[in-house]
């Protein structure tokens, strides 16, 4: 494999939850002369030490000056039933994700991916990442409404959405820096573990028909 295809494969690794999120979107216009069909949204879903200088380092928490002021978690009033459901899950959800990059920025394995003693530390990694992919999944809707309150809502999301992708970009840069090191070997391993998390927690895939809102 040479240089160019295997940061290719190191990048598909960790962008491979963005794929995810979007991998079987089907989503359709609603003739003007056909019944909309409504979608509900989904329900809220110790390690080895080394002295290895070449270990990953752990990233410092919550870096506000780094990346700004997280976006408000306020629910604006005046909003319709539909809309304000809509920002509780949001809030909830976005909630729950940064929860689950605090777990993996606090409890990242200070040893190699491919040591098979530390697997069990780099499966629980795998498994909050692949739980991370199920929260924010439906946060952007597959049907952008054209109302006031639709419209706050997607300039909401896509903001927390945007703080939420930045920042676990920069938790997740001592982990590439494992991958970038551990070569190959790493990266077999990480994708089996993801794949045996996303197995064991399955996405489904939801035919939408889109109506306005």
């Amino acid at each position: 494999m040479d240089d160019r295809e295997a940061v290719l494969r190191r990048r598909a690794a960790l962008v491979g939850s963005a794929l995810a999120v979007l991998g079987c979107s089907a989503a359709k216009s609603v003739p003007a002369t056909a019944t909309a069909t409504v979608v509900e949204l989904p329900s809220e879903d110790a390690f080895a030490s080394s002295g290895d200088d070449d270990l990953p380092e752990r990233t410092p928490q919550r870096k506000s000056a780094t990346l700004g002021v997280m976006p408000s978690v306020d629910i604006p009033a005046g909003l319709s039933e539909d809309v304000r459901r809509r920002f509780e899950y949001l809030i909830a959800q976005i909630t729950r994700a940064h929860e689950l990059l605090d777990d993996i920025e606090h409890d990242l394995p200070r040893c190699r991916l491919s040591d098979a003693a530390c697997e069990s530390g780099w499966r629980e990694i795998a498994k909050k990442t692949v739980e991370i992919e199920s929260a924010i999944r439906w946060l952007r809707p597959e049907c952008p409404g054209s109302s006031a309150g639709a419209k706050l809502y997607m300039q909401r999301a896509v903001a927390h959405l945007d703080y939420f992708a930045a920042r676990r970009q920069e938790v997740f840069r001592p982990f590439e820096q494992e991958l970038e090191k551990g070569g190959e070997a790493a990266l077999r391993q990480w994708e089996k573990l993801t794949s045996e998390a996303r197995a064991a927690r399955p996405t489904v895939c939801l035919s939408i028909v889109c109506q306005d809102w």
